[in-house]
């Protein structure tokens, strides 16, 4: 089965998913295979001249309703132009955030060592685990188990710079307790067992009314 013959090029739908969010855009692109849409968007910066993509996963919809779809004669749009060197930006960012996500994971450190790591990494580079799962910070200071404020030390009480570095990074250590606080817990939902999407078309819809 052809890809246009469940979504045609062109055509306006809004999809609900397993979560309740809603996406409202133009159909791009659709692989039947891979189950994957792919839906044009204003862009969120307000530019005419961009637009945001979405990439969906049709496991994970709900339902999906058609609200526009373009006549059978209407030649498909063109694609917009891709900018390889953003792209590239993108990757290598991606890339960098990989690297960062992977040296975070120590078997000795709790969960929450390993997210503190990663805040702190994103300010500082070069930092690592010792062998005590100590987390380590410019080979400045040193944050050992249970990874609080108080646990931040220096590694050379003598330099006359460790007592600024240590405050500042027990500043941080603060800071990504606070907001560890605020944050709700995760959804435990099972999003694999989600239901089939129900594809709705805008004629369909206006004959049940």
């Amino acid at each position: 089965m052809a890809d246009t013959d469940i979504f045609t090029i062109g055509s306006t739908v809004t999809v609900t998913t397993a979560v309740q969010e809603e996406i409202t855009g133009e159909v791009m692109a659709f692989d039947q295979k891979a189950r994957l849409l792919v839906l044009k968007k204003p862009a969120s910066n307000s530019k005419t001249t961009t637009c945001n993509i979405h990439t969906i996963y049709m496991n994970k919809v709900k339902s999906i309703h058609i609200a526009d779809e373009p006549e059978s004669s209407t030649t498909p749009p063109p694609l917009p132009e891709i900018s390889i060197s953003v792209l590239r930006k993108r990757l290598d960012k991606a890339v960098q955030e990989r690297k960062r996500i992977n040296a975070s994971m120590n078997c000795k450190a709790p969960k929450d060592g390993q997210q503190l790591y990663l805040s702190i990494a994103k300010c500082f580079n070069d930092t690592r685990w010792n062998d005590n799962a100590d987390i380590v910070v410019e080979e400045g200071v040193f944050i050992n188990p249970p990874y609080t404020a108080a646990c931040v030390h220096a590694i050379d009480p003598s330099n006359p710079q460790s007592p600024r570095f240590v405050e500042l990074i027990q500043k941080m250590v603060n800071r990504y307790h606070k907001e560890k606080e605020r944050q709700p817990e995760p959804s435990t939902a099972d999003l694999s067992k989600a239901p089939p999407p129900i594809i709705e078309s805008a004629s369909e819809a206006s004959a049940q009314r």
